[in-house]
């Protein structure tokens, strides 16, 4: 069986419990650097760039 295809296996055998306890705080944790970064633009655009952003703070 090559190694790929045993990785799958292995990943797939995983209680699903395990699974939500890893993927929901990497969903929630990626959702929220998406937000930030909306309301970083959404400032920028105001100030007029985002390097002038960075350089104010």
């Amino acid at each position: 069986m090559p190694v790929a295809r045993a990785g799958l296996l292995a990943h797939h055998q995983g209680p699903p419990q395990i699974k939500k306890e890893f993927i929901l705080p990497l969903i929630f944790t990626k959702r929220l650097c998406d937000v930030f970064d909306d309301e970083l633009n959404c400032i920028a655009q105001e100030v007029g760039s985002r390097a002038k952003l960075v350089s104010w703070t």
